[in-house]
């Protein structure tokens, strides 16, 4: 059972969630900053991972493999409602019409996915 948790778990992040983020890496900043805030985005990234990494034995301690399972189960369905809610669709645009939109502000005026 535990097994089967952890690919589970492993498996939805790296077909879900992770892609999304690197996506939205790739589009949300204006050029003139993008290589630049993509490298301290992903280097907080990374500090998240070596915190996770860090102290999941100690969750495991204080809660359990259960509820550490439980734990990241609630947060990955907080992480789709966010970004389905949150999240602009980004399909068929291309990177300077982003990067308009990113400048203007119309970027934050959420466009659900139809």
């Amino acid at each position: 059972m535990i097994l089967f948790l952890v690919v589970a778990f492993v498996g939805s992040m790296q077909t879900f969630l992770n892609i999304a983020v690197w996506v939205m890496l790739s589009e949300i900043f204006p050029l003139f900053i993008r290589g630049f805030a993509t490298g301290i985005s992903i280097f907080c990234l990374w500090i998240a991972n070596a915190f996770l990494g860090l102290y999941f034995p100690s969750l495991i301690a204080a809660t359990g493999i259960t509820g550490t399972f439980f734990l990241f189960g609630v947060v990955g369905i907080l992480a789709l409602i966010f970004i389905y809610t949150q999240v602009p669709e980004t399909r068929g645009r291309t990177l300077e019409a982003l990067e308009e939109d990113v400048t203007t502000g119309a970027i934050y005026t959420v466009h659900h996915k139809k």
